[in-house]
């Protein structure tokens, strides 16, 4: 037969082979880590040490740095001007004004100054001449003088004055009647009067010599004290007292000046009154001032026998 042939020699050479070798031996399993006997623990009475404090280094000194040698920049020279052109002139710089400011000057306004602040000025002294029309048969003129206290936005005025009260041809033909007009014989009086401004502005003279100026108009108010010189004699320290704090005049006093009346003339008896009316202030910039004024007498004194009568004033001052 062709093919391999397994004979019984060969066999039976390779059982014993087999037997002969046995199981394959295991690998022998390594030994147990033996651990290292435990340190002795630590006696609890023996602090740890400290670690030693651990010191930075100091930083490294940095160099200064060297000034610059570079040369700082020039501003290129302005060009001169070419020739024949005009230099601006500034030396009047600081007096120009806005047109805001020129058209508040122009127009004025009650609550502001305009060309002569009257506000900053502490006191006026002015003299006044007044023309007293008290609707009789005599004449009546008015000298004297006033000091005027200004505030803010108001004035009061102190005035002391001589009245001069005269004859009249009218007043001659009456006293050879029995009839007799009321009226105030020669005398002495005191005001005192408040201002308070209702409108002002700037105004033009004419002629054009004179500078523009500052006109105010204020309403007035005042009171008239009468004092007739030598009246009062012989009443006494308590009589005179009296008498001068009373509305009216004394009897005294009207027998007394019965003999330097005017002829003609029944002396009345008030001894105040009260006038109100209008104020008109022109203001030159140097501080002269002065004023038309007008006065109604107001009859507030139950007493006074002259009602409704006006003055007319014109005076002139300088503020201070």
């Amino acid at each position: 037969m062709g093919g391999s042939r397994v004979t019984p020699s060969g066999f039976a050479f390779v059982l014993i082979a087999a037997v002969a070798a046995g199981p394959a031996a295991a690998p022998a399993p390594a030994p147990a880590a033996v651990p290292p006997p435990a340190e002795a623990a630590a006696p609890t009475d023996v602090a740890a040490p400290t670690p030693a404090p651990t010191v930075a280094p100091a930083p490294a000194p940095v160099p200064a740095t060297p000034p610059s040698t570079t040369p700082a920049p020039q501003r290129p020279a302005a060009p001169p001007p070419p020739r024949g052109a005009r230099t601006p002139d500034h030396s009047l710089e600081n007096h120009r004004r806005g047109l805001g400011d020129l058209v508040d000057g122009t127009i004025g306004s009650a609550s502001r100054p305009l060309r002569f602040d009257w506000r900053k000025a502490s006191y006026a002294l002015s003299f006044m001449a007044s023309n007293l029309a008290e609707l009789n048969e005599f004449t009546s003129w008015r000298l004297g003088g006033q000091t005027r206290f200004i505030g803010d936005g108001f004035w009061v005025d102190l005035g002391l004055s001589w009245v001069f009260t005269g004859s009249t041809e009218a007043s001659g033909q009456l006293a050879r009647t029995p009839y007799r007009q009321w009226g105030r014989p020669s005398r002495m009086e005191l005001d005192v009067d408040v201002a308070l401004p209702l409108a002002e502005g700037i105004v033009t003279a004419w002629p054009s010599i004179f500078p523009a100026a500052e006109l105010v108009l204020s309403a007035n108010v005042g009171v008239r004290y009468l004092y007739y010189p030598g009246a009062l004699s012989g009443a006494g320290f308590l009589g005179t007292l009296r008498g001068l704090v009373s509305a009216q005049l004394t009897d005294r006093e009207l027998a007394h000046l019965d003999g330097h009346r005017p002829p003609g003339m029944a002396v009345d008896p008030a001894r105040f009154g009260v006038l109100v009316g209008l104020n008109t202030d022109v203001y030159f910039a140097n501080g002269v001032f002065f004023y038309p004024r007008v006065l109604a007498a107001v009859p507030i004194n139950a007493t006074t026998h002259l009602k409704l009568w006006w003055e007319l004033t014109l005076g002139l001052g300088y503020a201070f």
